[in-house]
C-alpha cells in the first residue's frame, strides 16, 4: 500500500523499526495527582436565566445622517 510514496519500504528497510504486538503496554502507568481546587467554598451558581454580566450605562448607538445619499445606475457606455 503506497501511502507515503513508492521508496518508503526502501527507506525504511535498514533502519531497523519495529512494531509490537497489539496489546503491549508501551509504558507504566502513572497515577496522576489529583487536582487542587481552592475557595470553591466561595463559589455560587447563579440560577438559570440570571444576567451574568455587569451593567453598564450604554449610551444609545449613533445613527448617520445618509438622507443626502443616493443610488444610481450605472451607465452602461461608461463600461467601454
Amino acid at each position: 500500500m503506497p501511502v507515503a510514496g513508492d521508496k518508503v519500504d526502501s527507506i525504511l528497510s535498514g533502519s531497523g523499526l519495529t512494531l509490537d504486538p497489539v496489546g503491549v503496554t508501551l509504558e507504566e502507568h502513572r497515577e496522576a495527582p489529583a487536582p487542587m481546587f481552592q475557595h470553591l467554598d466561595d463559589w455560587t451558581l447563579a440560577p438559570p436565566g440570571s444576567d451574568l454580566g455587569v451593567k453598564r450605562e450604554v449610551p444609545p448607538p449613533v445613527v448617520p445622517d445618509v438622507s443626502h445619499l443616493s443610488l444610481a445606475d450605472e451607465d452602461p457606455a461608461d463600461d467601454a
